[in-house]
């Protein structure tokens, strides 16, 4: 049986567009953002991520970018409600983490949705501590992981 997905880089116009799509639907349209409002200044420069079923449907998305010379940044990540809890969050978060080990990031950071944390708890992040509160209504938590270094030898 062929896999139900798989997590690769965008590679055409139109994939671009299917993800950026996938991101406002997601991430921007319901709290009334228009739609441009789901990309920023890092998109040409980042590592980006989709989870594609074989039909070509882009189901789930993430984004890592450089922030300092040793940390990056994980932003935009969102999986459709009717894929949430089969394993395309946690394989999209695997593929960022390995492009930030490529990379010689040393940490990521991130921003996750207080619904999220958990999620990201699961797979080894930290929580620093309150975040910004987007849009004023939905509140965030900074979060960190260390993916390589020594303080990833001494955890191991």
């Amino acid at each position: 049986m062929a896999p139900a997905f798989r997590i690769r880089a965008p590679e055409t116009p139109d994939e671009y567009r299917a993800c950026y799509r996938l991101r406002w639907e997601l991430l921007r349209a319901p709290w009334g953002q228009p739609p441009g409002s789901e990309q920023d200044a890092f998109e040409s420069r980042a590592w980006h991520r989709m989870a594609i079923t074989p039909e070509g449907c882009v189901i789930g998305y993430g984004r890592l970018h450089r922030e300092s010379e040793d940390t990056g940044r994980i932003r935009y990540m969102a999986v459709r409600p009717e894929w949430q809890g089969q394993g395309v969050g946690t394989a999209l978060l695997a593929a960022l983490e390995s492009a930030a080990r490529a990379a010689r990031l040393r940490r990521i950071r991130l921003q996750a949705r207080t619904s999220a944390v958990g999620f990201y708890l699961r797979h080894g992040y930290r929580d620093l501590g309150a975040g910004p509160l987007l849009f004023g209504v939905i509140a965030h938590r900074k979060m960190e992981k260390v993916v390589s270094g020594e303080e990833v030898r001494r955890e191991a």
